[in-house]
């Protein structure tokens, strides 16, 4: 029995298929046509967001993780016409059930006047919800699904050139420094690092290791209109070269620039918005 690539759920009939992958309906087919591009991110940068957004806060409740897909199964017929789906949510196991328990209710009511398939599938589906109840994705480990969720969402912003989790943050563009900045030295003799401020460049001093004369790189001309030949060690001229004083390489992580919206919530976002952008293009 197939599998949909996306959402995991078994394909009993028929289904979509699109560059040797299978999925269960058209919203899953959409989401798959990233995996391809998701295939190849970085485990590291998957891992990441995965394991934050796993341990993360509830996008439905607000409430304390672990976070993971549960899904739903619903039918509806009549008479002749009859149509199932299942539907994955990005939640905690609270949440997951009540949204599985709405598809028992559902289906219970409208999924058996079809005919034969609501008659078929109606119990199906309340079954699938049942197992889902009952047993679920584990707590402790990630699933599947999460990683199939989380990989589209990445991709997605990959496309749109932005940075993935745990790359280092983009250096800004260089400016006109001002008087208290640091700028780089070395000493050609020894090689020895310094960090100089920037109100001495064009001057030059002596290396405080070797005592060879340095010339601090002339940034911007005419920039302090000073004749003074020697550094102002007192002042705290220049001292050893430390990156970090020259930028945070903190590693990127998905609540990066999302003013503090919960990651679960922004994964969820960002799927219902692709989902509606395929429903407009079908209708």
């Amino acid at each position: 029995m197939a599998r949909c690539d996306y959402c995991k759920s078994y394909i009993l009939f028929g289904g979509r298929k699109q560059s040797g992958r299978t999925f269960c309906n058209d919203d899953c087919l959409e989401e798959g046509r990233l995996i391809i591009s998701a295939d190849r991110l970085p485990q590291n940068s998957v891992d990441i967001a995965v394991e934050e957004v796993h341990q993360g806060d509830c996008p439905n409740c607000n409430g304390p993780g672990p976070i993971d897909v549960h899904v739903s199964q619903t039918v509806w017929s009549a008479v002749y016409l009859t149509s199932w789906k299942s539907k994955p949510h990005l939640s905690c196991r609270s949440c997951g059930r009540k949204e599985q328990f709405s598809g028992i209710l559902f289906s219970g009511l409208l999924g058996w006047w079809g005919f034969p398939w609501g008659l078929i599938m109606a119990p199906v589906q309340i079954c699938r919800n049942i197992s889902g109840m009952i047993g679920g994705p584990s707590p402790e480990i990630p699933s599947d699904q999460l990683e199939t969720m989380v990989r589209i969402d990445l991709a997605e912003r990959a496309e749109r050139g932005m940075p993935l989790p745990g790359s280092p943050p983009r250096k800004p563009k260089a400016s006109a420094p001002s008087a208290d900045d640091p700028i780089k030295v070395e000493c050609d003799a020894c090689g020895r690092q310094l960090k100089v401020k920037a109100k001495l460049a064009g001057r030059k001093g002596k290396c405080p290791d070797c005592g060879s004369s340095i010339t601090v790189p002339d940034l911007v001309e005419d920039f302090w209109e000073d004749d003074q030949d020697v550094w102002d060690e007192t002042d705290d001229g220049y001292s050893s070269y430390d990156d970090d004083d020259y930028g945070n390489d903190t590693p990127r992580t998905m609540t990066s620039g999302a003013n503090g919206r919960p990651v679960g919530r922004q994964l969820e976002d960002a799927t219902a918005d692709r989902r509606s952008r395929q429903r407009r293009r079908s209708s």
